[in-house]
Formats: structure tokens, sequence, C-alpha cells
């Protein structure tokens, strides 16, 4: 009787890659998977984590609790963060984000500014909405974030993005 090894080898190369594929499949069903468990990093991931562009510019600074709050000291500043509901998680197509973006500056007119940054190669306009104490001016040497959400209009999930920051506990702006 041949060995198991010899039998595989005589396989068409897809048999090989079929079998291959059935046998991990069938030992990721069977392990536990701790959807909960902590993301370590290995060493060689440590080490380019020296070499960020966050470490770069912050250098030791980047362990710095009052630049860089943990999650617990966000918790005592904000409160308990709550996930999105995930039936909330849904994509948009343009005329909904459109819409989306209008009614969020006509009801928040004192803090939203909403304008056209121009037009896309399909000359659909391309939307920026300003969340701010003074929307309509740029204040020099204040702090500003830009979140942008479509980078590339043609990808499915990133316009979806700004929607995802969007729900979050929508009384509190919090950088």
């Amino acid at each position: 009787m041949p060995q198991m090894g010899a039998q595989l080898v005589a396989l068409p190369k897809w048999r090989c890659a079929t079998v291959l594929l059935l046998l991990t499949s069938s030992q990721l069903t069977s392990s536990e998977i701790n959807w909960d468990s902590d993301i370590v990093a290995n060493e060689m991931e440590s080490q380019y984590a020296e070499k960020d562009a966050l470490t770069m510019h912050f250098g030791a600074s980047k362990a710095d609790l009052t630049i860089f709050p943990s999650y617990e000291e966000m918790k005592k500043r904000v409160g308990e963060f709550k996930d999105v509901e995930p039936s909330k998680l849904v994509h948009h197509n343009y005329n909904m984000m459109t819409a989306w973006l209008k009614s969020a500056a006509l009801n928040y007119p004192n803090i939203t500014y909403l304008y056209s940054a121009g037009k896309s190669v399909q000359g659909r306009d391309l939307w920026v909405l300003i969340v701010s104490e003074n929307p309509s001016e740029h204040e020099l040497l204040k702090p500003e974030v830009k979140y942008v959400g479509n980078m590339h209009g043609n990808e499915r999930k990133n316009p979806n993005n700004s929607d995802d920051l969007r729900s979050l506990d929508e009384r509190r702006f919090c950088i």
C-alpha cells in the first residue's frame, strides 16, 4: 500500500489545493475563536510601531497620556461607549448621503457648514461638511481634524466611514 504522501503528490495541483483548503476549514470550525481577546503585537510589529509616523513626529511623548488619553481616561471624560446598532450600519448611495448631509446642515445651522469642494468625474458634488463652533470661519492656530470617508468614489465601504462616525453619541464631539 503506497504512503499517503505519495498519493497526494500524484494528484493534480487543483485537487491538492482543495484537500488543503478543506483541512484548514475544518480546523477553523473545530476551534473556538474568542473575538473579545486582546490583540498582542509580535516582536516585529512592535519594532515597526517604533518607526511609525506618530513616533517620528511625537517621539517619546506619544506615551504621554495627557496628549493621548487611554481608553479608560476617555470613558471618564465622555462616559460609557456604546456600540452602533448593526441595523444602522448600511451602505448608502450618493442621493441618500447628499440628503443626510443637507439635513444635518439644516438641522444644525449654528455648528455646521456644507459646501461642494468641486465635481467628481461623473459630475456629482464632492461634499464637505464642517462641524465647529464657528463653521464658516477658519480659525488660525486652532487644532482641526479632517475626517475623509470617501477616499475612492468607486469603493463601496468608504462613503459610509463618515456615516459610522456620525452614529457616535451625537450630543458630544470629542477629540
